[in-house]
């Protein structure tokens, strides 16, 4: 139960990123109407395969550092802080309205899987907020996945990227149908929902952390 609980939390919270626009949203959005139904899926898969190469890098130089009780605690306030911010802010934007699916313009690229995988990387890593994401949440998603060992983490992987995968290539597919598959009234409610849960779970960090210091 413990291993379905982390991979549905890292699920959720995946979505927090994928649903909110931005970039890589808008890139998957553009290569839906023009290259084609499978365009967001490698998008995604490129991302999926960044995500792999960050977990790595971490589990093998800061893993241990990391989940030394003070460095944990630290990470929890922190991404917790951060966690509440952003669905704070999803939550606000769904409230006012100011949630849209429209994409900015971005050029043409080849529609050749490899180039598709290749350029979901590549936006992903030039995001600003890529990094802060891993630096601060996902650290703190590892750490407590780490609890339950290698499985753990897999699991945690597992639920991070099928977020990607299922959002990204249902919006490249719907693009390519329709326009109109999905509302702005649906798409609104959806941010309002995601935001509320990471809002809460940015709550459930920050507590977690101070629990640590006291």
């Amino acid at each position: 139960m413990a291993y379905l609980l982390i991979a549905l939390s890292a699920f959720l919270i995946g979505f927090s990123g994928a649903l909110m626009p931005g970039p890589l949203l808008g890139l998957t959005i553009d290569i839906g109407l023009k290259k084609g139904p499978l365009g967001g899926l490698f998008l995604a898969l490129g991302h999926a395969i960044l995500d792999l190469v960050i977990l790595i890098l971490l589990l093998l130089g800061l893993k241990d550092f990391m989940t030394k009780p003070i460095v944990a605690a630290t990470i929890g306030i922190v991404g917790g802080c951060v966690l509440f911010y952003m669905g704070y802010d999803m939550f606000m934007k769904a409230y006012k309205n100011k949630v849209s699916m429209n994409s900015t313009h971005y050029e043409s690229v080849d529609s050749h899987w490899g180039a598709l995988m290749i350029k979901g990387a590549t936006i992903s890593i030039s995001n600003p907020y890529y990094a802060l994401w891993w630096s601060s949440i996902g650290l703190a998603l590892i750490i407590s996945a780490s609890s339950l060992g290698n499985l753990g983490i897999a699991m945690f992987y597992i639920g991070h990227i099928a977020a990607d995968l299922i959002w990204l290539g249902f919006v490249g597919f719907a693009m390519y149908k329709s326009q109109k598959v999905m509302s702005q009234k649906v798409y609104r409610g959806i941010i309002f929902g995601i935001g509320s849960f990471v809002a809460l779970f940015g709550i459930y960090f920050f507590v977690s952390g101070i629990n640590f210091w006291i």
